[in-house]
């Protein structure tokens, strides 16, 4: 049995300074604009070239907000 205390899911450094360069990203922004600015910060976060944000339509459709 180990003495080490861990905490599962504790965020690492990295995963915080993301999640900070999202909320930063958005903070002004409100409606459709928010959305807009969501999907390019979460993008240029994790890397990629596109993202979207999208809620459920009811059954398995989907609409795309942004």
């Amino acid at each position: 049995m180990s003495d080490m205390v861990t905490i599962p899911d504790t965020p690492s450094l990295d995963e915080l300074a993301v999640l900070a360069a999202i909320v930063e990203g958005t903070a002004q922004a409100t409606g459709q604009e928010f959305f807009s600015s969501l999907v390019r910060h979460l993008a240029t976060a994790v890397g990629t070239r596109y993202a979207f944000v999208a809620e459920f339509a009811g059954g398995t459709r989907a609409r795309t907000l942004a």
